[in-house]
Protein backbone atom coordinates (compact mmCIF):
# COMPACT_ATOMS: atom_id res chain seq x y z
CA UNK A 1 0.00 0.00 0.00
CA UNK A 2 1.82 3.18 -1.14
CA UNK A 3 2.18 6.18 1.26
CA UNK A 4 3.06 9.69 0.21
CA UNK A 5 3.76 12.19 3.12
CA UNK A 6 5.29 15.95 3.07
CA UNK A 7 6.67 18.54 4.99
CA UNK A 8 10.50 19.23 4.64
CA UNK A 9 11.13 16.08 2.75
CA UNK A 10 9.11 13.54 0.89
CA UNK A 11 8.73 10.53 1.96
CA UNK A 12 7.45 7.65 -0.57
CA UNK A 13 6.92 4.02 0.43
CA UNK A 14 5.87 1.50 -1.76
CA UNK A 15 5.78 -1.96 -1.51
CA UNK A 16 8.67 -3.91 -2.95
CA UNK A 17 8.53 -7.04 -1.37
CA UNK A 18 9.88 -9.86 -3.38
CA UNK A 19 11.73 -7.47 -5.93
CA UNK A 20 14.91 -7.58 -3.91
CA UNK A 21 15.79 -11.47 -2.93
CA UNK A 22 19.08 -11.08 -1.28
CA UNK A 23 19.21 -7.89 0.82
CA UNK A 24 23.01 -8.71 1.82
CA UNK A 25 23.84 -8.63 -1.49
CA UNK A 26 22.03 -5.32 -2.16
CA UNK A 27 23.68 -3.84 0.95
CA UNK A 28 26.89 -4.63 -0.31
CA UNK A 29 26.77 -3.52 -3.44
CA UNK A 30 26.12 -0.23 -1.99
CA UNK A 31 28.71 -0.24 0.22
CA UNK A 32 31.19 -1.47 -2.54
CA UNK A 33 29.60 2.35 -4.79
CA UNK A 34 30.26 4.09 -1.03
CA UNK A 35 33.67 2.86 -0.59
CA UNK A 36 34.39 3.71 -3.99
CA UNK A 37 33.51 7.38 -3.70
CA UNK A 38 34.92 7.99 -0.32
CA UNK A 39 38.27 6.51 -1.61
CA UNK A 40 38.42 8.98 -4.51
CA UNK A 41 37.78 12.30 -2.49
CA UNK A 42 40.58 10.50 0.09
CA UNK A 43 42.84 10.48 -3.00
CA UNK A 44 42.17 13.54 -4.06
CA UNK A 45 42.21 14.96 -0.77
CA UNK A 46 46.07 13.23 0.03
CA UNK A 47 47.05 14.34 -3.63
CA UNK A 48 46.62 17.89 -2.88
CA UNK A 49 47.41 17.89 0.63
CA UNK A 50 51.46 16.76 -0.88
CA UNK A 51 54.06 19.37 -0.22
CA UNK A 52 54.36 21.61 -3.11
CA UNK A 53 50.94 21.22 -4.59
CA UNK A 54 49.90 24.48 -3.88
CA UNK A 55 52.73 25.78 -6.30
CA UNK A 56 50.85 23.97 -9.20
CA UNK A 57 48.90 26.57 -11.42
CA UNK A 58 45.61 27.72 -11.44
CA UNK A 59 44.05 25.77 -13.82
CA UNK A 60 45.52 22.02 -12.57
CA UNK A 61 44.51 23.40 -8.48
CA UNK A 62 40.49 23.68 -9.77
CA UNK A 63 41.00 20.69 -12.14
CA UNK A 64 41.79 18.81 -8.83
CA UNK A 65 39.77 20.28 -6.39
CA UNK A 66 36.49 20.33 -9.07
CA UNK A 67 37.38 16.26 -8.75
CA UNK A 68 37.52 16.21 -4.83
CA UNK A 69 34.36 18.32 -5.12
CA UNK A 70 32.42 15.99 -7.54
CA UNK A 71 33.40 12.97 -5.85
CA UNK A 72 32.41 14.35 -2.27
CA UNK A 73 28.69 15.18 -4.09
CA UNK A 74 28.26 11.78 -5.78
CA UNK A 75 29.03 10.42 -2.16
CA UNK A 76 26.14 12.94 -0.62
CA UNK A 77 23.71 12.87 -3.47
CA UNK A 78 23.66 8.88 -3.45
CA UNK A 79 23.01 8.92 0.02
CA UNK A 80 24.36 5.93 0.84
CA UNK A 81 23.73 5.10 4.47
CA UNK A 82 20.55 5.92 4.38
CA UNK A 83 20.02 3.28 1.30
CA UNK A 84 21.89 0.66 3.92
CA UNK A 85 19.49 1.49 6.63
CA UNK A 86 16.33 0.95 4.33
CA UNK A 87 17.89 -2.27 2.66
CA UNK A 88 18.56 -3.62 6.69
CA UNK A 89 15.23 -2.58 7.38
CA UNK A 90 13.79 -4.83 4.78
CA UNK A 91 15.75 -7.70 5.85
CA UNK A 92 14.26 -7.32 9.31
CA UNK A 93 10.73 -7.22 8.20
Amino acid sequence: MPCLSYGQTFVVLLEISGRFADTAAEIAKVRAKMKKSLDVAAKQRELMAREGFEKVNDVVMAAEKKQLDDALAAAAAANYERTIVQFEKMSIT
